[in-house]
């Protein structure tokens, strides 16, 4: 590897050094994007019910999948709950099971 024009790359023909990535901050990016959402069970001091389907399809997507924690905001006390709620209104047939699309 006398030529000059190599000037970088290792003996395998890769480049030399670890990959260089664009930092971005994730705090300022998530802020730019949706607001930060507080953990409505704590302030308003009630408990998910498997009853309350309007309340729990906000914790479902488009898909029928349960929302993650960073995405709902919730603590993980209730980010269970909503689990378990959630689970039981798929077996009575009040959500729709992932996967599986509602009629339109």
């Amino acid at each position: 590897m006398d030529n000059d024009d190599d000037i970088g790359a290792d003996s395998r023909g890769g480049r030399k050094g670890k990959r260089s990535r664009v930092n971005v901050q994730a705090s300022n990016y998530s802020e730019a994007t949706r607001p930060k959402r507080v953990d409505e069970f704590a302030t308003t001091g009630t408990r998910p019910d498997y009853k309350d389907v309007d309340r729990l399809r906000r914790y479902v997507n488009a898909q029928g999948k349960i929302l993650p924690r960073r995405r709902s905001g919730l603590s993980a006390k209730h980010q269970r709950m909503i689990a378990i709620a959630v689970k039981r209104a798929r077996h009575l047939a009040l959500l729709p099971m992932p996967g599986i699309l509602a009629p339109r």
